[in-house]
Formats: C-alpha cells, sequence, structure tokens
C-alpha cells in the first residue's frame, strides 16, 4: 500500500493540478487578451495560472536560457555582443517573449498553473534538499530528490544519443524560490528532452 504522503500527493494531482492545468489550455488564452505588451501578470481572475516571475518569461534575467530561445537571432552575434542584446532585452522589455504565443507557451505549457503550483499546492522547505541519480540498464536514468516530507521523483528513458523521453513528479525541490523559501508542485512530460 502506498503511503499517505504519495497519496495526498496524488489526490492533489488529480483534484487540482490537472483541472487546473486543462482548464489553461481552455481559458488561459482569454486573460492574455486583456494583456498589453507592458503587463508583467495576467489579470487577477487568471491568478492560478499566473507566474511569480511574470508572464514574460525570463525577461527578469533569471533564465537567460529561455530568453535566448525565444530571440534565436542572438546566436548569431559575436559573444561579446551577445551580453549586451541580452541586457537590452531585459532593460527595455522589447524581447519577442512579449508577443502573445511567447507568453502563451512560457505560462500555460513550460510552466502550467504556476501560482496555484507554488502557494496552496506548494510546500515549505526547511530541510536540505538530498539528491540521488541512478543509472540503470539502456541509459536509463532515474532521480529521487526529497527534503524531509516533500519528494520529486523522475524517469529518463533515451530513445537516441541526444533525447529521451522524460517524466517528473512531485516537487521542485531543485529550484526553491529564494524569497519565500517553497517549491513548486511539478508535473512535467517531455518526449525529447534533451539528455545531459
Amino acid at each position: 500500500m502506498l503511503p499517505f504522503r504519495y497519496l495526498a500527493s496524488l489526490t492533489l494531482w488529480l483534484a487540482l493540478w490537472i483541472p487546473f492545468y486543462l482548464l489553461g489550455f481552455l481559458a488561459g488564452w482569454a486573460g492574455l487578451l486583456f494583456c498589453t505588451r507592458e503587463s508583467e501578470h495576467l489579470p487577477w481572475l487568471w491568478w492560478p495560472w499566473d507566474n511569480s516571475h511574470g508572464i514574460n518569461g525570463t525577461l527578469n534575467g533569471n533564465n537567460p536560457k529561455w530568453v535566448v530561445i525565444c530571440n534565436p537571432e542572438i546566436k548569431d552575434f559575436p559573444v561579446y555582443e551577445q551580453g549586451n542584446y541580452l541586457r537590452w532585452l531585459i532593460e527595455s522589455k522589447a524581447g519577442k517573449e512579449r508577443a502573445y504565443r511567447k507568453r502563451w507557451i512560457w505560462l500555460f505549457w513550460r510552466n502550467p498553473v504556476s501560482n496555484l503550483s507554488l502557494y496552496p499546492m506548494g510546500v515549505s522547505v526547511t530541510r536540505p534538499v538530498r539528491r540521488s541519480t541512478r543509472l540503470h540498464e539502456f541509459g536509463i536514468m532515474t532521480e529521487r530528490v526529497t527534503a524531509g516530507w516533500p519528494w520529486f521523483y523522475s524517469v529518463l528513458i533515451p530513445y537516441n544519443a541526444r533525447r529521451g523521453f522524460y517524466f517528473g513528479f512531485g516537487w521542485k525541490l531543485l529550484d526553491i524560490e529564494p524569497t519565500t523559501r517553497r517549491a513548486r508542485f511539478i508535473f512535467r512530460i517531455s518526449p525529447y528532452r534533451e539528455l545531459s
């Protein structure tokens, strides 16, 4: 029989996360219609799908990788100009992430149900985070991350030399909100995860 913490997590996932996730795909586009290019957050009715970092991805500078993905022309610049361009995108808020499609991907695909996952479903992390990774036959990799009660499990099944099928479930303990020391609830499936 499954321990209580896993049953509680499964109940949260089925009763809250999945319904709000599916609703986000249907109703999320409408929330973005109320946003201007200068907007940083969704209207309050869409709070469960909003993101603590804002609706514009990483224009706050926390994750330049997303800025590069959304602005691929950066790769054509000399290295010394790339940093200047990233800084300009962040400071001017002129990046392509402000386009409707990029905002939708950031909020409803890349970070679905973000505020709901952080506050009602998230957990305070008060113990040290412990991580263990195991490599199995055929290159299959499993990861277990714990911090007392909260946990995260993932599996990566490679199907070629560069990519694999990824499944992760639990709390995002390796990316804790620094100001609140809270971990988001996360459920992620990626059929084309890059092998590191």
